[in-house]
């Protein structure tokens, strides 16, 4: 597997892995569940390690995209700059976990 088919396929574990993160993380207070709120920190951590894979990899799907016609430069630059945003939200979140 080259590293923009990784891109593709880890592309949506931050969106998706933050939102089932919170779910747990607010169900474990609304219950008071010490474990399950570890596993929820837990998972906020996991996702931060994915989340680094999935910017990382992202350079060599810019290059398979680039021969595109149908990709301009202005719309990877704006995916670029959203996806390095959100890469340093998760990681403050992953850090935070961590020592949670």
């Amino acid at each position: 597997m080259d590293p923009t088919h990784l891109h593709l396929l880890l592309n949506h574990v931050p969106t998706v892995g933050f939102g089932v993160g919170v779910a747990l993380f607010v169900i474990a207070l609304a219950a008071r569940s010490n474990d399950l709120k570890r596993g929820s920190l837990a998972v906020f951590v996991g996702v931060a390690l994915l989340s680094i894979v999935t910017y990382v990899t992202g350079n060599a799907a810019q290059e398979a995209v680039m021969e595109n016609p149908d990709v301009t430069e202005s719309m990877i630059v704006t995916h670029e700059g959203a996806a390095f945003l959100a890469l340093g939200f998760m990681e403050l979140v992953g850090f935070l976990a961590w020592f949670a």
